[in-house]
Order: C-alpha cells, then structure tokens, then sequence
C-alpha cells in the first residue's frame, strides 16, 4: 500500500513542475488515489507485469489504464472478466467509479516519473509487447516496424533492447513465433522449444569464420545465424544458446557481431572430450577426475558399436577397458594425449593381448588387433610414437572423437 508522500517531495514536485495543479497532472491526492486504499498496486518488472497481465483476473486483478502497463486495480471478481482500459483521466481528477463500471485511478506518481532506468525499460518493453499483440491478426510483423513505433514515442535509445526483449518473452511463451517472414501467430507445424545444448552445437557447426559478409573477422549476428540454420530452431532459442552457454568460450561477441574462439567445442562428442582432458590434464593418472573420463569416454564408444562388446574384460587379475570378440579387438583407454599415456595404453594393449592369446583355447578367442582409444587425436611425439610401435612391432588402431562418433586410424 503506498503511504501519503512526504512534505518534501511535493514541494520539490511543484518546484520541478511549476505549480501545484501541473503537480496533480501525475499524482492524486492521497484522498483521490487508489494506491493509497490498497486497491491499486504499480508492478515491475515487465516479466512480472506480463505475467500479471495474463492471469491476474484469477485474483481479480486488471491492467486497468491504457497508457500505463505496469498499473493493475481490483476491477473484477476472481476469474471474472476485465473491463476494456480506460485513458488516462483530466489532469488532477480520479477515474471515478460508476455503477456499471469498476473504479480505476490516474497516471503516475512523482515517483513512477522519476523511475529508475529499469523501470523506465520495463515500460517501454510493455509498450513493445502490446503493439505486438496488436498486430499479429494480418501479414508477419517486421522487426522494424515495432522499432518505429517506439521511436515515434521519443524511445529512441531503449527501442532495439524493449523489442528484444518482448519478442523473446512472447516467443517463449508461446504467444508469437518469430518466423525467418516475420513475427506472427503460432501455427501447427512450427518448432518447439530445444535443449539449448543442441542448439550451441548446430550453431558451432555452421562455418566459422562467416563468409556470407565482408566484416573482418568473418562475424555474424544472432539472426544471421538463425537465418542459416534454416528454421530448425527458434530465433529465441538460438539467442539464449549463443547468450548463456556459447558467450565467452566458443564465441565472442562485439556488438551484436559474433566470432568464434579458439576454445573447442563442448556441445558435440569430441569437443567435450578434448575440453574435459585439457582441463584434466596436469592431474595425476589415477585422480578421480580423469579416471571418470576414461569411464565416460569408453561408454560413449561403446554407445557406437554394432556388435558385441565386453567392457572391463577380466584377464586373470587384471581388466581390458573393453574387448571386442565380434572383430577380435582389445582396446585400451586412456584420459590424456601426451607421449607417456599413449606409450602406457599402448603397453598395457600389447600385454592383454599376449595373455589372452596364450590363454586362448580356439581361434574365435584370440585377440587380432590392439587399439588405443583417447579423448583426443594426438600430436607430435605421442603420434610419432604410434606411428613406430606399429611400424616396428605389428599394426594399432588409434580411436578418438570426432564429432558426435570416433573415428578409428589404422596406424602401420
């Protein structure tokens, strides 16, 4: 419930505005106005203000004045039907009750015209919405248009954030779809919602640096990108991907310009497995963190396979990370690419293999190959060691993710 305002602001309320009854063009006396019985309340911010605008006849609250959004009465009963807004009422008098119409109150207080810069953006968002809702009944409603109709309002600087921001909330709320033709009602047929996480990794999987500009750099903005990926996903899923998980890691962003980074991708099979052993890869072999991604590194390769496996293979006291009869394959994980990991994988690989062999009492349980599996393709001296081993000794497979499944190498 809002309290009578001190003396000190009406005098500095008249003294800004310049006299009493300009005063009384933005506030009641507390005898006039509705907030100070409790039947009226001002709501911030705009999601709160939608929200409330849509469901709050279930407690019997209405946005009851045309050209204030944030501004809700007791105007019906519970789940009753709102009444139409009315305008803003003469300068210092109330919109007085009737017996055929609820009781609504005038404009803002000198407080609400002194709002803060958030409040003030919540305003001119709601003002974005309800042209929006508006305007959806004929042709798809371009961006642009909503742009003017705030900036003919003198919202100039705030017009492109108040747009987003309403285009995102009515979008994810079912109330648009913001189409690759424009913003327009929802139709059967149209995308859902998708787990943001195969958003980021269609939007990662576009080619980096763009070549559909001439911007240095090869950026691209966010409906560049959702233009490219050809409607599979919506514009506001597209956004919250690139915003929440992708910004500061895989891309960077100037502006509203995008660009991708050098950190790999963890939003497809090889990317997360290269960014987990990097991060992992100054810890100790036998640490908690890099045994759980060999671990999961094995399961997401035996996810792929199309023929039998057996996965922590028991061979008198020890274990094989998997063995694969079918093709007559053991295969060693390992959690890290440098030399000394892959030679131990690559060690561990032969000796299964000689145990097995020597213990194999027909030839459907001999071992023919060996293979390494790691998170990564290696480099330098780790792939330079392969190499020799398979050149010198007998042939090793080398297995790794690449992109959403593993390729294997067969290293001679």
């Amino acid at each position: 419930m809002r309290s009578t305002a001190p003396t000190w602001v009406v005098t500095e309320a008249v003294a800004e505005h310049g006299g009493v009854e300009e005063v009384r063009r933005f506030v009641l006396r507390p005898d006039l106005s509705r907030h100070v019985t409790g039947r009226a309340v001002d709501v911030a911010p705009y999601e709160a203000m939608h929200w409330l605008s849509r469901y709050g006849s279930q407690w019997g609250l209405c946005p009851t004045c045309a050209d204030e959004d944030w501004h809700f009465e007791l105007a019906t009963t519970r789940g009753g039907d709102c009444p139409d807004r009315c305008p803003t009422p003469p300068p210092g008098q109330p919109a007085g009750p009737t017996a055929a119409e609820p009781a609504r109150t005038t404009g803002t207080s000198v407080q609400d015209v002194a709002a803060p810069t958030s409040q003030n953006m919540d305003q001119i968002t709601a003002l974005a919405t309800r042209y929006i809702e508006q305007h959806l009944d004929g042709d798809p409603l371009q961006w642009n248009d909503v742009i003017a109709h705030l900036r003919a309002r003198d919202h100039n600087d705030e017009a492109t954030q108040a747009v987003l921001g309403a285009v995102l909330d009515l979008e994810r709320t079912d109330v648009v779809f913001y189409a690759l033709d424009g913003i327009r009602r929802p139709r059967p047929g149209d995308v859902g919602p998708a787990p943001l996480p195969e958003v980021a990794a269609a939007v990662l999987d576009l080619p980096w640096p763009c070549t559909r500009n001439d911007r240095p750099g090869g950026s691209r903005s966010i409906w560049e990108a959702f233009e490219e990926l050809g409607g599979r996903y919506r514009h506001c899923d597209v956004y919250e991907a690139m915003h929440t998980l992708l910004k500061g890691h895989e891309l960077k962003s100037s502006r509203v310009y995008w660009q991708r980074t050098d950190v790999p991708s963890r939003f497809d099979t090889a990317g997360q497995f290269a960014h987990r052993a990097a991060g992992a890869a100054a810890l100790p072999p036998s640490s908690s963190i890099r045994q759980k991604i060999e671990a999961d590194l094995v399961g997401a390769y035996v996810a792929t396979l199309p023929h039998r496996y057996l996965r922590e293979h028991r061979i008198g006291d020890l274990k094989a990370d998997v063995y694969e009869p079918t093709v007559q394959r053991i295969v060693e994980a390992k959690s890290a690419t440098d030399v000394v990991t892959v030679a131990h994988a690559w060690a561990q690989a032969v000796a299964y293999r000689y145990l097995l062999n020597t213990a194999a009492t027909d030839e459907r349980t001999t071992v023919e190959t060996i293979a390494v599996l790691l998170p990564a393709a290696p480099t330098g001296n780790a792939r330079a060691f392969l190499e020799h081993v398979a050149a010198d000794a007998f042939e090793v497979e080398l297995i790794h993710p690449e992109g959403e499944t593993f390729r294997s190498e067969r290293m001679s």
